[in-house]
């Protein structure tokens, strides 16, 4: 089924290819949208959103392994150190940040 699954995407491929080449196709429209161009200032804020989103979300899982392995290495128990766990997040964090932003 896999194999199958890969050949049609192949076919499709060339289909594609085909129909590019032998179709109406105007390039200077093609041309144009392959040349990349700065957006408007929302346009920036946006995309500043998303370069955030991707790199926190790329960062977190790493944050979670160390903050984890740590708890590991202290004997943490999960009933017993609700509090600490809260507090050093919260401000282990918030400080981080702190000092960042001064920098």
């Amino acid at each position: 089924m896999l194999e199958r699954l890969f050949g049609f995407g192949g076919l499709l491929l060339l289909v594609f290819a085909v129909a590019v080449f032998t179709g109406d196709t105007n390039w200077g429209y093609v041309a144009d949208g392959a040349v990349p161009s700065a957006p408007s200032h929302a346009g920036w804020l946006i995309w500043g959103y998303f370069v955030v989103g991707v790199a926190s979300a790329s960062l977190m899982p790493y944050e979670v392994y160390f903050f984890s392995s740590g708890a590991v290495e202290d004997g943490w128990a999960p009933e017993t150190e609700h509090t600490l766990n809260r507090v050093t997040a919260i401000f282990g964090f918030g400080w981080e940040r702190f000092w960042r932003s001064r920098s």
